[in-house]
């Protein structure tokens, strides 16, 4: 039998290298733990009074107050929150730029055409909350129910038009893949965010809209728009009397406008770490959990590698939808 041998001489590489490890990790966790030393700018791609505006603003100060240090937010509007989402990828991943991401930035992968690339340009960070979307009509309109809205629809095809927060959305899908199933045919306007388009349904300037939560459930309380379906499988706390789109009758039509934290690609896995802890905490306090059902939104953490997973499912989820009703890349 043999056996090998070690002198001194051929194990002192191994040594430099654990010594220089050594040397490096107080380094790294001191880093980490001093993180962040400035304020942290939280991209929105949608105006104020979004969906993700609202949700941010709430997120952000709790993370501001528990990290000692601002979370501004920097609110991008437009082209269905895609220039939010490039200055995001294009952003130092220093860990000082974040930005929310909401089901748009799934379906804007197959209905846009983008400088960045989806899978690669970003960093899952958290997951942060599920937002139903909801049917919602003017009250000044004689409809009351989803099945009354489509009767409307075919006996006026091309005539009842349906706002959203900008081409190739959730929202413009969802109305397209709804218009498919019951046989309707509607016409399309585009707004650059989803407030913007809710003050459109109450003007008149569009008939209906499948909004987020939080710009439509203030004007369904004060009576001015009213709501006729939620898009998710249960009822919304926040707005019980609301049926969803399964009791309405139409079976198999579910959608949520999930939002999360992204960051730019190459970010310090520590800083990601850091940031996700403290949302797992944040997302099940009492207070934050009740100030986002108030907004119209419903907490719900997710890891960093679990929002990926997400968001990748929705990517080839909502690419199929866009390929079915004939959206193509813009």
């Amino acid at each position: 039998m043999h056996y090998v041998t070690e002198s001194r001489n051929d194990r002192k590489p191994w040594l430099r290298v654990i010594s220089v490890a050594a040397l490096l990790l107080p380094d790294a966790v001191c880093a980490a733990q001093s993180y962040p030393s400035r304020p942290i700018r939280m991209i929105v791609g949608s105006g104020p009074g979004s969906a993700p505006d609202t949700l941010a603003r709430i997120v952000g100060q709790r993370l501001g107050e528990d990290l000692g240090q601002q979370f501004v937010v920097d609110n991008r509007a437009g082209a269905t929150g895609t220039m939010g989402a490039k200055l995001l990828a294009t952003a130092q991943p220093d860990g000082y730029t974040l930005g929310i991401a909401s089901a748009a930035f799934a379906t804007t992968a197959s209905t846009m055409s983008l400088t960045y690339d989806v899978r690669k340009d970003f960093q899952a960070v958290a997951g942060i909350a599920s937002v139903p979307l909801i049917l919602v009509m003017s009250t000044t309109s004689e409809v009351t129910s989803v099945s009354a809205l489509v009767a409307l629809a075919k006996s006026r095809p091309g005539k009842v038009n349906y706002a959203s927060p900008g081409a190739g959305g959730l929202q413009h899908l969802v109305t397209e893949g709804f218009s498919q199933m019951v046989g309707i045919s509607m016409v399309h306007v585009p707004y650059k965010s989803g407030a913007l388009a809710v003050t459109a349904v109450v003007g008149g300037e569009a008939q209906l809209f499948f909004s987020g939560m939080p710009p439509a459930l203030p004007l369904i309380n004060q009576g001015r728009l009213r709501g006729l379906a939620v898009t998710t499988l249960k009822r919304f706390p926040a707005a019980p009397n609301v049926p969803t789109m399964q009791e309405a009758g139409y079976k198999g039509f579910e959608a949520d406008n999930w939002h999360g934290i992204m960051a730019p690609a190459k970010i310090s896995g520590a800083h990601v770490t850091r940031i996700n802890q403290l949302l797992s905490k944040v997302l099940e306090t009492p207070d934050i959990k009740q100030k986002f059902l108030v907004v119209g939104g419903e907490a719900q953490w997710s890891s960093g590698a679990d929002f990926g997973k997400l968001v990748n499912a929705e990517i080839e989820r909502w690419a199929k939808v866009a390929n079915a009703v004939g959206i193509k890349p813009q």
